[in-house]
């Protein structure tokens, strides 16, 4: 009963008074404006983030992903008696490709390399340069591929690996295994 009688007294002073109404209502308007507009600056920054993160990340995916993929062809030679394997990595030296056959018969081969160049410029002997631009850059390749069962791929001297530099292209040849003959499995016997 108590709290019906407060909450009566209470109303009764906020609406009797109409300056204090209008001052807690026009607070409350002041407060709902600057908070959506908080909120709002809030939601845009949010989405230029995304943008910005959705930005680097396809950039990433087309630098390392997308564009590695189409670097490798499969072939079996003519005779039938190898497979191998091109991977295209113009502008990497030999030095800079490492290969790798697991246990498990994933091959691995990985390149990086890094440019390091100093601006070529004539030197002018009236000018003292302060700062001289560098070109650095880096490229990374790396490519895994499950190897068929039907070749020899843990026997390295058997293997035939060639990189041309001039054309970026490596070449990977394995031996096909040999096909064991089959013997019939069932025989018949003579009873007697």
């Amino acid at each position: 009963m108590n709290k019906i009688i407060y909450s009566l007294i209470f109303s009764t002073i906020i609406f009797s008074n109409s300056n204090a109404k209008s001052n807690f209502w026009s607070d409350w308007d002041n407060w709902s404006k600057e908070s959506s507009k908080l909120m709002d600056k809030f939601v845009d920054n949010l989405k230029k983030t995304r943008k910005n993160i959705d930005e680097v990340f396809d950039k990433l995916k087309e630098d390392y992903f997308e564009s590695d993929i189409s670097n490798v062809n499969i072939f079996e030679t003519k005779s039938g008696n190898e497979w191998g394997i091109e991977f295209k990595l113009p502008g990497f030296k030999k030095e800079d490709i490492k290969i790798k056959i697991d246990e498990d018969g994933f091959l691995h081969v990985n390149a990086e390399t890094e440019i390091d160049e100093k601006t070529k410029r004539k030197n002018d002997k009236n000018k003292n340069y302060i700062y001289e631009s560098k070109n650095f850059s880096a490229r990374k390749f790396s490519q895994t591929i499950k190897l068929p069962e039907n070749i020899e791929y843990m026997d390295q001297k058997n293997i035939k690996v060639n990189y041309d530099e001039k054309t970026g292209i490596l070449e990977i040849k394995f031996p096909k295994k040999k096909e064991k003959t089959k013997q019939n499995k069932e025989i018949e016997l003579e009873l007697k």
